[in-house]
């Protein structure tokens, strides 16, 4: 039996075998550099450049404990996670209440000023490292968490408000009418009604919002020099002078990868919906 025939026959569809194999060569092309990443990362440093390169080595942990001892990456790892909780978890609670005005509320220069927020994301960050240089040296925030942590709010606040405020323009306003007419302001109307409809949005917006500051490098690099040094930038000191420690790299690039890896596949039901249902605003 031919393979025309066997198609026929067993009503194969072959616009859908054609979009898997062309799903499966993305999905390989996108994973085979975190591959690499990976296998690099449990090679001998002597056997990194080695061509062909060992697809099954034989794992050596080194790299990793090399991590967590010489190079101190722990503090690094940690400098990071706080410093975009903070950022993210700051920006949220301002940026959800300020959404729901803009939204809801028209005053004058509305337009305008939700405009304005549009520029901590398109402007580069290098027209602002010398402004917040100065100042968070006046008020003793360089090399700190805390500094770090109001840089990511900066960063983060215009995309939090621009990405939710179409969310909240979706909620019907009978629905707040009503929650008016039965005596609920305008705090009780968000926390009760809003707040419930855009949880999607929220939970995609807030990851995403991590993303950006755990990846941050820029002001993290310039703001930072010993105490408050991010993972991102604790990659940067494996380069020595004398020699490149590729192994450690890699093994530091798996293990500053895992958190965006984790909490994306944790929440990702919701991250899903909520940039679908962003989408169509």
């Amino acid at each position: 039996m031919s393979i025309l025939k066997f198609i026929k026959k067993k009503h194969v569809n072959i616009g859908n075998i054609i979009k898997t194999l062309v799903l499966i060569v993305v999905m390989v092309l996108l994973l085979l550099p975190f591959l690499w990443i990976l296998i690099l990362s449990f090679n001998e440093e002597l056997s990194v450049f080695n061509i062909p390169i060992k697809l099954f080595p034989a794992p050596t942990f080194k790299h990793y404990i090399d991590l967590f001892i010489e190079a101190d990456f722990k503090t690094y790892f940690s400098n990071s996670f706080l410093a975009s909780i903070l950022g993210v978890v700051f920006a949220v609670v301002v940026g959800v209440p300020a959404a729901y005005v803009f939204s809801k509320i028209s005053f004058k220069s509305n337009k305008f000023i939700f405009m304005l927020l549009l520029l901590s994301r398109v402007t580069p960050g290098a027209v602002f490292v010398i402004p917040f240089y100065v100042v968070f040296m006046k008020m003793g925030l360089i090399d700190n968490i805390i500094g770090l942590g109001l840089i990511f709010i900066v960063i983060t606040f215009g995309l939090v408000i621009w990405t939710l405020k179409p969310f909240f323009d979706d909620i019907p306003r009978s629905v707040e009418e009503s929650a008016k007419i039965d005596g609920c302001s305008i705090v009780k109307t968000l926390i009760k009604i809003a707040l419930p409809l855009a949880t999607p949005g929220i939970t995609a917006v807030a990851i995403i919002s991590f993303i950006f500051c755990w990846n941050e490098f820029f002001f993290a690099m310039i703001l930072t020099y010993r105490e408050a040094t991010t993972a991102t930038v604790g990659i940067l000191s494996l380069m020595e002078f004398e020699h490149i420690r590729w192994g450690s790299i890699a093994a530091a690039s798996i293990i500053t990868s895992l958190p965006v890896i984790i909490m994306g596949i944790a929440v990702r039901k919701y991250f899903v919906r909520g940039l679908a249902t962003g989408a169509f605003k």
